[in-house]
């Protein structure tokens, strides 16, 4: 495909090192958007889904309703959450089926689930 793909640059291209690698450059882009992620993840996000959410409504006494699901929600439902506190932090199989059953994770949890989101991002 000479004819169609143009590609008299790739021996110029370099992956692993200098500044302008390409490994270089994408894990910048993944830090400018894993870094704010993990704060709003680890402030925000981690509430949104709670049966009985920590954030109050106007009044300051009402917990607001659940809303928006994240997708560390969802994974930690398929069975990963009962496997972090198993292996991880030695947790009760039920205190984990009671957690996935109000979506109320724990932080360490999450910052495990991103750690991990991290390394596979980079890998």
């Amino acid at each position: 495909w000479p004819s169609i793909f143009h590609l008299n640059y790739v021996d110029e291209i370099t992956f692993f090192s200098g500044a302008e690698s390409v490994m270089m450059v994408s894990s910048i882009i993944y830090a400018a958007w894993f870094v704010p992620y993990t704060a709003w993840m680890l402030l925000i996000g981690i509430d949104l889904p709670r049966k009985f959410r920590h954030a109050k409504q106007r009044d300051g006494v009402t917990p607001k309703v659940a809303v928006y699901d994240t997708v560390f929600h969802s994974s930690m439902r398929m069975g990963a959450y009962e496997s972090f506190g198993k292996f991880l932090w030695n947790r009760p199989v039920e205190v984990s089926k009671k957690h996935v059953e109000e979506n109320d994770f724990e932080l360490r949890d999450c910052l495990v689930y991103l750690m991990l989101h991290a390394i596979s991002g980079i890998a």
